[in-house]
């Protein structure tokens, strides 16, 4: 019998297609299970009929429908999430997007950072689900 480590199941979503498959490739790399998904009625779909354990939302300007879309996936499911972007304009939505999401990255970031945040998301995450089930 073998005793398979569980992949960490990490959704992008993203804008722009190279930067989300340069960012699946990466995660590949790293013993990360990722999926992409180009906008966010795809990913609402996509976390409903499967496991996530991280949500990374790689944007260049963050808008407020991406807010609102970010709410209703913590609505669905509980799931941490990490923004990445490009820029700090519309500053005020990013103020109040960051204080839904779970961490925040600006462009360009280290490699090493992501993974270390993705993992450090995915573990917060995994010891809170289970105190609630104590």
């Amino acid at each position: 019998m073998c005793n398979q480590i569980m992949k960490p199941k990490v959704l992008i979503i993203g804008e722009n297609l190279e930067s989300r498959k340069n960012i699946f490739e990466f995660l590949e790399n790293e013993e990360v299970d990722a999926q992409i998904v180009r906008g966010f009625d795809e990913a609402l779909q996509f976390i409903t009929i499967n496991s996530v354990d991280l949500i990374l939302i790689d944007t260049i300007i963050l808008l407020e429908d991406e807010i609102n879309a970010c709410l209703k996936i913590k609505e669905v499911k509980n799931i941490p999430i990490i923004l990445i972007s490009e820029s700090t304009k519309n500053l005020d939505y990013l103020v109040d997007f960051i204080s839904k999401a779970d961490d925040y990255l600006l462009k360009p970031f280290n490699q090493i950072e992501l993974i270390d945040r993705v993992k450090i998301q995915i573990i917060k995450n995994e010891i809170k689900l289970k105190k609630i089930k104590i």
